[in-house]
């Protein structure tokens, strides 16, 4: 091996443990909110804090079920209206896809610079005050 090859190994090698640690990192509290939903309440808020529930319960998502009166009717509502939002803009997208890939018209560039920027700038942009 090269000193050459060495080095962009190393150079390789550093960059994939950094970005592993990095999303250790971020995956954590995800991983500790899910493990802390399996507690019984008393583990939950005791003064010793553990990774790992010492009992894993259900008791939690049963009690979350039971005092949300209508969760499977909301729960339905959000699953239909995020499928036919999906389907409906698969549908469109792909049409427009298609009409930007075949044709070549007056102002396709700018259309599609267009689609470029909407899926670059966040909705949320709008939102903001000036």
């Amino acid at each position: 091996m090269t000193a050459d090859k060495a080095r962009r190994w190393a150079n390789s090698a550093s960059l994939y443990l950094v970005l592993i640690i990095i999303s250790v990192i971020s995956i954590l509290p995800f991983i500790w909110i899910i493990l802390s939903s399996f507690k019984p309440h008393d583990e939950l808020y005791s003064k010793h804090l553990t990774f790992f529930p010492h009992q894993y319960t259900l008791d939690n998502y049963l009690k979350m079920f039971e005092r949300m009166v209508g969760f499977g009717f909301y729960y339905r509502n959000s699953i239909l209206v995020s499928f036919g939002t999906v389907i409906l803009t698969l549908f469109a997208g792909s049409l427009a896809a298609y009409a930007l890939s075949r044709f070549r018209f007056k102002g396709d560039q700018v259309i599609f610079l267009v689609f470029l920027g909407t899926i670059m700038v966040p909705g949320e942009v709008g939102l903001t005050t000036r």
